[in-house]
């Protein structure tokens, strides 16, 4: 039997719960609750990003791997129609950057290796992060006034992907020489967008 990976959203708002910072001021926060299957008939429900959940129940079982999707109908095209050029905004407000490779890998979990539907609570303006790593993170905000249900966390990552193939600079590293930075936020027609900047994690 296969490890599941099924997802549904909960509320921000739990016993020993670290508040996350708005990736906007005056926007609201929900978290990620992921349930997993760590083993046959062992179930989870662990809340965070999905970095933070995999490695949690890969530190209960190192075999672990994610349910792959089975559905790849998504496309850039797709994506696309969903939103035009005046939609996308790169760096507003003197947004920190970030790591464009670090995005990659959690556009990458996102697009090819969670399972299920995501579902963000009532809006405007209410974001879950669903990806955060290393100081980079991806998130997702529903701008529509009930609750807001996607085909797959595949149209996240990207989105995600999207804004730094188009919202992307190149800086001096000091450890690598070059790195490429990215930051934005893309707005869909139909009232949900993705942020992609620096963030504490």
């Amino acid at each position: 039997m296969r490890p599941t990976f099924a997802i549904v959203i909960a509320t921000f708002l739990s016993l020993g719960a670290q508040a996350l910072e708005a990736p906007i001021e005056g926007y609201g926060v929900e978290d990620f609750e992921w349930e997993v299957e760590a083993s046959p008939g062992n179930k989870l429900r662990l809340r965070g990003t999905i970095e933070e959940v995999t490695n949690k129940v890969r530190s209960i079982n190192p075999n672990y791997v994610h349910e792959k999707r089975d559905d790849t109908n998504a496309s850039t095209g797709s994506l696309e129609k969903r939103y035009d050029e005046e939609g996308l905004v790169c760096y507003p407000n003197g947004w920190g950057a970030a790591d464009g490779n670090t995005v990659q890998e959690g556009v990458e979990y996102l697009k090819n290796d969670v399972a299920g539907k995501p579902t963000n609570g009532p809006g405007p303006g209410n974001c879950g992060r669903v990806s955060c790593s290393y100081n980079n993170a991806i998130w997702w905000c529903n701008d529509n006034t009930e609750s807001k249900t996607l085909d797959s966390f595949r149209e996240i990552g990207l989105a995600a992907e999207e804004i730094c193939n188009k919202c992307w600079m190149s800086a001096v590293s000091s450890d690598s020489g070059f790195e490429n930075l990215c930051a934005g936020q893309m707005f869909m027609k139909d009232k949900w967008n993705v942020i992609v900047r620096d963030a504490k994690c």
